[in-house]
């Protein structure tokens, strides 16, 4: 029988009946941990609240945890809604202070010094709610340990530099000279030194040295001087030594903050007088602070106090060491100041040799700390000693620091070396500092390897030969000069490539030092030669592009692109330019076309835009259709930069290439490129288009500048040499790639073939165009017309499409003047000649021709019936009559679509029309309806085995005084325009051998421009 409710071994009251002993002990305990609603109902907090009336709820009857998250917050929220969210909350914001931790107290002080510190209140209101609250906190009044006091002191440095000197006068200066029992009786010592101190005891004394530190900055010059100047000194004359290094610790600041009131020089004279005589004092924590403080106020001493007082104290501390450690550690922490000011008053070599004696003996004492401050001002001894003392004084105390058995030491020397180095200058770098380099490359500690990578370059300018001047009399004598440079280059870093190896070999997974390693080698190309980077260093770079961390990438990016312009071999050119397209831009793997992106990008710093184009904008550009949205998002921040390579008239295919991608991306089906894209494509349209005659006479300085530099860039590649037939493969993988990428309605019909220039190399550097470019699919560069009838109706299209882009209007059944903007859609875009190639061009282009439905209507035939012959007779007449009618609706059909057609492609056309472009220096689109003439037609047969079309040229769009036709079989102005020749631009139609500057180009045609 079970046990009665209530009863020992019975089911407690409210628990559910039938449960097992165990799971019964479960719920009990489960029940004991439970929040409850009336815990909950305190935790609730209406939805509706601001952050204010929240605020005040939480001060109010809120938990711990929730005054604490108001107390974090409280700079923000006072940043939001001003002192109206502060003042109601302010005291019940104090009590908690005093109430926390240590912790809970420093995270509070911080929060009150954001509120001073960036004047949140008004100083009324800080110093009425918060100097108070901080003056007790610096006192230790609200507890909390020595953490808590000092974030509390600072605190009220911050207070009082915000409140005013009248409040600190009246709140602050009284607890002050209060702490530190100024004015009360107390008696001299046979030191002369005040005993007592009023009667307060040593710790309430320092603390008065600290209050005097943090308030004396921001302090009244008449309280500064009269009250506080005093105080320091009667603090510093204290019998007890802990109150003397207190005080000593804040002369620095009080003789800073008299110099900034501009008080007299007698003032500051018992500043400089407490700290002479603190120099001397029995107890050597004192004199330590003492060397400290000589160091920071050394540059505010007068001349006399220099020579008269501080050099003999120098000089006796050199030649009688004192022998405590804390002293060795002061006076090394300030032995370079020390120096650099007191070398110009010294006497003679005798003096300096003393001092560095001195130094070279701390440098060798077993304290680590003393050897550590010995490492971190050797550059300034060594700037203070001058260059020509380091062999003989400073050589090998350094050697000895760059191997010392403690780490730090050596990442101090390490972090010292860059300045030691231009200090000594390049003649004595080659002599002294090639081995401690390359020891501490090869350092055991990755920490000191990676703060020498961290200015490796500039550490290694200094060993770089210097480079003289010969004047060249021929080219051979211009190579054999580089040759000897590079050798000399050569020479002058060879002890650095192997130790930087190993360093790489040695990192294993410490990305951060790979990052230092790829960050240097950026600038490698200016020191060390091109073999070696090319062998060394570039496939470093190119290992981390493909298979790195993530965080590596945009680093050795910009070292690769870096090292393909140091590169001097056509060969290595040429390999490395391959590899980037083959093994990144065409790449399986997406992030190697994310490596691609970037490299385009980075190699815009390097490399001229007319490089850009030739060689990288292209096979960026069709990354806009890649499969993954990764790559495509990646492409959308990059395109604004890449517009910046583009240059009107010259580019005018690559500027729609650029918008289309841009187009493509803007209604990308993936979420995040197409807001990607919009926003990418606000900064692209705020982007001016450049010209490519460079900058116009009302441009900016910068941009002026900019063209400058690109064309100082671009002069400089004129001499850079490629493998012509390796370049012309990697140029049409290119061109295979982007119409595998692309979809058909996408191509672009227009295209220059590539063509072979006087040196050998393509022609893509020198064409608007770049390479094979995209042909109509299906389309050979030497593809023959199928016949007249094909090239006939072809011409006929072409010529209805120039209409109705010349007249729109008119083709619609109104009559209207041409507008420049369709005849730009017709011939800058589009561009057309008799070929029978029209309808793949227009499909390729995105228009797309339809085709009217001709099928011929199929008419049964009647077997013939052997009774009625008139019969067989009558239906045969009656299906010819059905085809016929079939045949003239067909052609209907045909013209109307035809007409339709024309009217929309038109259309079509001009909204793709190039950008306008207007103003001095423009460009302007005219078209002439030529034909060659009969002479020339034997001479062109064998180029141009066909009739032109009309066909639109550009130029600058400067004026010419009279109609040139020296080139051209006809010249003929626009339809429909008016105005004398003198006053517009004139149009030729050259014959090229081949397409220099092509517009477009369709398999056996060429349009160029003049």
């Amino acid at each position: 029988m079970a046990a009665p409710e209530g009863a020992p071994g019975g089911r407690a009251s409210g628990t559910p009946p039938g449960l097992p002993d165990g799971l019964l002990d479960g719920v009990e305990a489960f029940a004991e941990v439970a929040v409850t609603a009336e815990e909950l109902a305190l935790f609730t907090v209406a939805e509706g609240l601001s952050d204010e009336e929240r605020a005040r709820l939480y001060m109010v009857g809120g938990q711990t945890v929730q005054q604490l998250a108001v107390l974090a917050n409280m700079p923000g929220l006072v940043r939001a809604a001003g002192r109206t969210a502060f003042m109601p909350i302010a005291r019940s914001l104090a009590d908690l202070a005093r109430q926390l931790d240590s912790e809970g107290q420093a995270a509070a002080a911080e929060a009150y010094a954001t509120l001073a510190r960036e004047r949140l209140l008004p100083p009324t209101d800080l110093a009425e709610a918060v100097l108070p609250l901080a003056l007790a906190g610096a006192c230790g009044e609200a507890g909390g340990g020595a953490t808590a006091q000092a974030a509390w002191l600072a605190c009220l440095g911050e207070v009082a530099g915000a409140v005013g000197p009248a409040a600190l006068r009246s709140q602050v200066l009284p607890v002050l000279q209060q702490r530190a029992g100024h004015g009360a009786s107390g008696s001299d010592n046979s030191s002369g030194r005040k005993a007592g101190g009023g009667g307060r005891p040593p710790r309430e004394r320092c603390l008065a040295c600290q209050l005097l530190g943090a308030v004396a900055p921001h302090a009244d010059p008449a309280d500064l001087q009269h009250t506080l100047l005093r105080l320091g000194t009667s603090l510093c004359q204290d019998t007890e030594w802990q109150v003397r290094h207190a005080a000593c610790q804040q002369l620095a600041g009080l003789a800073q903050a008299a110099t900034a009131a501009k008080l007299e020089p007698a003032a500051l004279a018992d500043v400089f007088e407490d700290i002479f005589a603190l120099v001397d004092d029995e107890e050597a924590l004192v004199r330590a602070a003492a060397w400290r403080a000589l160091a920071s106020v050394l540059e505010l001493l007068p001349p006399e106090l220099r020579r008269g007082r501080t050099l003999p104290l120098l000089l006796r501390q050199c030649r009688e060491t004192d022998h405590h450690v804390e002293v060795h550690r002061a006076l090394t922490a300030g032995f370079g100041t020390l120096m650099a000011r007191l070398v110009p008053d010294m006497d003679g070599d005798a003096d300096v040799s003393a001092c560095l004696a001195c130094y070279r003996s701390l440098a060798w004492r077993h304290d680590h700390a003393t050897r550590l401050a010995c490492a971190a001002s050797f550059a300034a001894v060594l700037r203070a000693a001058s260059p020509r003392r380091y062999g003989s004084h400073l050589h090998d105390t350094l050697v000895r620091l760059g191997a010392d058995a403690d780490w730090e030491v050596r990442l101090a020397v390490a972090s010292a070396l860059p300045d030691v180095a231009a200090a000594l200058g390049r003649e004595r770098c080659g002599q002294y500092l090639r081995q401690p380099v390359v020891a501490l490359l090869q350092d055991e500690r990755q920490e000191v390897q990676a703060a020498l990578l961290g200015r490796l370059p500039e550490l290694l300018a200094q060993f770089a030969p210097p480079h003289i001047h010969v004047p060249a009399s021929s080219a051979a004598a211009a190579a054999a000069a580089a040759a000897a440079a590079e050798e000399q280059r050569g020479k002058a870093f060879s002890a650095f490539v192997e130790p930087l190896l190993r360093l790489e070999a040695g990192s294993k997974h410490n990305w951060r030092l790979q990052l230092a390693l790829l960050q240097a080698m950026a600038a490698f190309a200016a020191l060390f030669p091109p073999d070696t980077i090319y062998d060394r260093f570039l496939p470093l770079a190119v290992k981390y592009m493909e298979g790195g961390a993530a965080a590596l990438r945009a680093a050795a990016v910009a070292a690769a692109a870096a090292c393909w312009r140091a590169l001097r071999r056509p060969n290595h050119r040429t390999a490395l330019y391959g590899r980037i397209i083959h093994c990144f831009a065409q790449s399986k793997c997406f992030r190697h076309r994310l490596a691609f992106v970037d490299f385009c990008t980075v190699a815009q710093q390097h490399f001229s835009s007319k490089f850009i184009k030739a060689h990288l904008l292209e096979a960026a550009l069709a990354l806009a259709w890649d499969p993954v949205p990764n790559v495509r998002l990646h492409l959308a921040g990059a395109l604004p930069g890449l517009k910046g390579s583009v240059g009107l008239p010259d580019d005018v295919h690559l500027l729609e290439l650029l918008n289309s991608a841009m187009s493509h991306l803007i209604t990308d089906s993936d979420t995040d490129v197409c807001q990607a894209a919009r926003k990418a494509n606000e900064e692209f349209k705020r982007l001016p288009v450049r010209m490519s005659c460079g900058a116009l006479e009302g441009s900016s300085p910068e941009v002026k500048a900019a063209e400058a530099a690109d064309a100082a860039r671009a002069e400089a590649e004129r001499s850079l040499a490629w493998e012509p037939e390796l370049l012309d493969k990697i140029h049409a993988d290119i061109a295979a790639q982007a119409e595998r990428l692309r979809p058909a309605e996408a191509r672009l019909a227009i295209s220059v073939p590539p063509a072979r220039s006087e040196s050998g190399t393509s022609s893509r550097l020198g064409s608007s165009r770049l390479g094979s470019g995209l042909r109509t699919p299906g389309q050979s560069p030497t593809a023959k017309p199928k016949g007249p009838a094909a090239a006939a109706a072809a011409a006929q299209l072409a010529s209805k499409l120039k209409s109705a882009l010349l007249n729109p209007r008119q083709a619609a059944g109104r009559s209207s003047a041409p507008q420049p903007a369709n005849t730009m859609a017709f011939y800058g875009i589009f561009g057309l000649a008799a070929s029978d190639r029209h309808a793949e061009a227009f499909e390729a282009a995105g228009l797309r021709v339809p085709a009217p439905k001709t099928k011929r209507p199929r008419v049964p035939r009647e077997q013939p019936d052997q009774y009625h012959s008139f019969y067989v007779w009558c239906k045969e007449r009656e299906r010819e009559e059905k085809e016929a009618a079939a045949r003239a609706a067909a052609r209907a059909a045909a013209e109307e679509a035809e007409e339709q057609w024309v009217i929309k492609a038109a259309s079509t056309l001009q909204r793709r029309a190039t950008p306008r472009l207007t103003g001095a220096g423009g460009w302007a689109p005219l078209a002439a309806a030529a034909a060659p003439q009969p002479e020339a037609e034997e001479a062109e047969a064998a180029e141009l085995p066909f009739a032109w079309d009309p066909c639109l040229l550009y130029h600058t769009g400067q004026a010419d005084p009279e109609p040139v036709a020296a080139a051209s079989p006809v010249v003929q102005p626009l339809e429909g325009t008016t105005g004398q020749a003198s006053c517009r631009p004139t149009l030729s139609v050259q014959r090229l051998p081949r397409p220099a500057a092509g517009l477009c180009s369709g398999g056996n045609w060429t349009a160029v421009c003049a």
